[in-house]
């Protein structure tokens, strides 16, 4: 778990695992298009792709081509859970 948590360290990177699991983990396929990511996050398409290759090579994320299109989505369930379960925790000892 601590190998997890130091690849989330990164700011970007927390920011691509918010927009999945806001906008990407909802939809019925469960991913999301590079260009959406970094087109939401108004951040360089270089940039985001660096981080997600961070990810997936991590097996935190996983992805499939469709034509010219790279889709994007959590590698595991369990590696999703945990990071929800960790961020409510987070989030809880916050508004104390």
């Amino acid at each position: 778990m601590a190998d997890l948590f130091s690849i989330l360290a990164n700011p970007t990177r927390l920011k691509i695992i918010k927009y999945l699991i806001d906008e990407c983990c909802k939809r019925k396929e469960g991913c999301c298009c590079v260009s959406e990511i970094y087109t939401e996050l108004d951040l360089p398409q270089p940039l985001i792709s660096k981080h997600l290759k961070i990810l997936k090579n991590n097996d935190v994320l996983d992805y499939t081509r469709q034509g010219n299109r790279i889709l994007y989505r959590f590698a595991e369930k369990n590696s999703l859970s945990v990071i929800l379960d960790f961020l409510r925790r987070f989030e809880a000892k916050q508004k104390c």
